[in-house]
């Protein structure tokens, strides 16, 4: 109910001393991720067997970068992603969350849901052609952040980070969260320059069904 109260309101001039504000503090800092894991799992012992378990550490963005990053390519414009861009974006999806083709039309729903919502789904196009893309979820974390093979070391990932979160404070008026795991040693050094930093004892415990087909 609290995740979907904040989504419910993002993007509508809510304040810093809003709702919002107070939902991301109860989420992500007032409630001890180990604590809250440790009483889950007690309650779902059962649950938690047939699940692949995925910890997520916890980056906020206290104020929006300044520093400066080279310009974008020549012709290269941000835009808001289209429905139509859902079909494109999925395969990529699958791969990194390494599940099968099955799972496809799961992906589509959730993208073109995240397409639709008032929350940013920005991508980098050249022409017609889409570069890069990255989306802020229903609970207002930066994610699905991807960069085409050709388009690599560019400078294309830090232009959405700091569009996305220039945006995340212009409309929801909140610090900017991101979620991404320990291992991800690119996602973090990129967020780190664009002034996300760790919140150490925060974070997020990702169940999948092994019994889902591609899993």
């Amino acid at each position: 109910a609290v995740v979907s109260t904040q989504s419910g309101h993002y993007g509508r001039g809510i304040s810093k001393e809003s709702l919002v504000r107070e939902v991301i503090r109860f989420a992500c800092h007032s409630v001890h991720r180990d604590m809250a894991v440790s009483k889950f799992a007690e309650t779902y012992t059962s649950y938690s067997q047939k699940h692949k378990v995925f910890d997520y550490e916890l980056l906020t963005a206290p104020s929006p970068s300044t520093t400066e990053i080279r310009p974008l390519p020549e012709g290269c414009v941000i835009r808001e992603l289209e429905l139509d861009h859902a079909p494109l974006i999925a395969p990529h999806w699958i791969s990194s969350l390494k599940v099968s083709d099955d799972s496809l039309h799961f992906l589509l729903r959730e993208l073109r849901q995240n397409i639709s919502s008032p929350r940013p789904a920005l991508g980098i196009f050249q022409g017609n052609t889409l570069m890069a893309w990255i989306q802020v979820y229903y609970d207002g974390s930066v994610g699905s952040l991807f960069v085409l093979d050709d388009h690599r070391r560019k400078g294309l990932g830090r232009h959405l980070v700091r569009r996305v979160v220039s945006e995340i404070w212009e409309k929801a008026g909140t610090e900017p969260l991101a979620y991404v795991l320990p291992e991800n040693a690119a996602s973090k050094a990129l967020l780190s320059a664009e002034g996300f930093v760790p919140r150490p004892g925060n974070g997020l415990r990702f169940f999948v069904h092994q019994d889902l087909k591609g899993i």
